[in-house]
């Protein structure tokens, strides 16, 4: 059994085996329709020109207006977004041409007064009506419909940025969710660290993934590092959980499970947007603002400055 309870070379194969898959999905192409009526409001299709810039090649984004729309709908795409105008019966049949294919298709509007009425639960239950009257509503909105709709959540990410925050946590949220189930069932003592370590470098890699990042050494590395914190907390886990009375302990463990992964995942978050590398340089400027009070001429002297002209003048060496 002991050799069950480790983080063997076979479950390494198997995190490197998720690492892959992440780069895959990551590195998969996209296709997303945009249907226009036009009578739709122009500020929001704004907002979904400028939520829709593509940042890598393997993402299509088409735009048509209704007319062309309506002939060419059913075409074959990942997810399409019509733009709902005044043509309400052209935008409804043009949104259900693409679900009755299977196409995640949703309405987009301003106000609900705008949306307009399908003819059937069965068929509204195809189509997702979005009402959005500001930008970042707009991109919250989408970014939850095409992360639940479609197949290929990490690749969106990686093309379009709004989508990267929204989907990383709800990575993290599922990854905490099986992590506490794992560390409240806990039935074979051992084996519930190599389980949870392989999940969260899984996290790891779909994180980098999500963010357009290739997989390469720093994402290798912040594996290695959420594999060590792993470890060097597993004594803390067992020292609580061990403390509390037996009745108690699954519930103890399966809450350490789930903020260990919550704050592992926030970690990745940060430093895929870059704020640890931003906050380790202002930590590396804090002796120097924090240092005693120089004087002028040592301030110039820091600065290259020379004194004495009207506009200081910087010297060469």
């Amino acid at each position: 059994m002991a050799a069950h309870s480790g983080f063997s070379f076979s479950r390494i194969i198997d995190v490197l085996g998720t690492g892959r898959a992440a780069r895959q999905d990551g590195s998969a192409s996209v296709s997303l329709i945009v249907i226009v009526d036009s009578g739709a409001s122009h500020e929001l299709a704004c907002w979904v020109r400028d939520a829709l810039v593509a940042e890598r090649t393997s993402a299509a984004v088409h735009v048509m207006a209704l007319p062309a729309g309506l002939s060419d709908a059913g075409a074959i795409c990942d997810a399409s977004i019509v733009l709902v105008g005044d043509n309400k019966s052209g935008c409804t049949q043009c949104a259900l041409r693409y679900a009755h294919r299977g196409v995640p298709v949703a309405l987009l509007a301003m106000s609900s007064l705008d949306m307009p009425s399908l003819p059937s639960e069965e068929l509204a239950a195809l189509v997702s009506p979005l009402v959005a009257q500001t930008r970042p509503k707009l991109e919250s909105l989408l970014s939850r419909w095409l992360i639940d709709a479609t197949d290929k959540p990490i690749a969106f990410a990686a093309s379009f940025p709004f989508l990267r925050k929204p989907l990383a946590h709800s990575l993290v949220m599922r990854c905490a969710v099986e992590n506490a189930t794992i560390g409240a069932v806990d039935i074979i003592h051992g084996p519930d660290l190599p389980l949870m370590m392989a999940n969260q470098a899984k996290l790891a890699f779909e994180v980098s993934s999500s963010y357009g990042k290739d997989i390469s050494f720093d994402s290798i590395a912040d594996t290695a590092a959420v594999i060590a914190v792993a470890y060097g907390s597993r004594g803390m886990w067992r020292a609580v959980s061990a403390a509390v009375p037996s009745t108690m302990s699954w519930v103890v463990r399966a809450l350490l499970a789930f903020l260990n992964t919550q704050a592992l995942g926030l970690f990745l978050i940060a430093h895929c947007d870059d704020r640890i590398d931003q906050l380790t340089e202002r930590l590396h400027d804090l002796p120097y603002l924090s240092g005693p009070v120089k004087k002028e001429a040592e301030i110039l002297a820091d600065l290259k400055l020379v004194p004495g002209d009207e506009k200081p003048r910087y010297v060469s060496y």
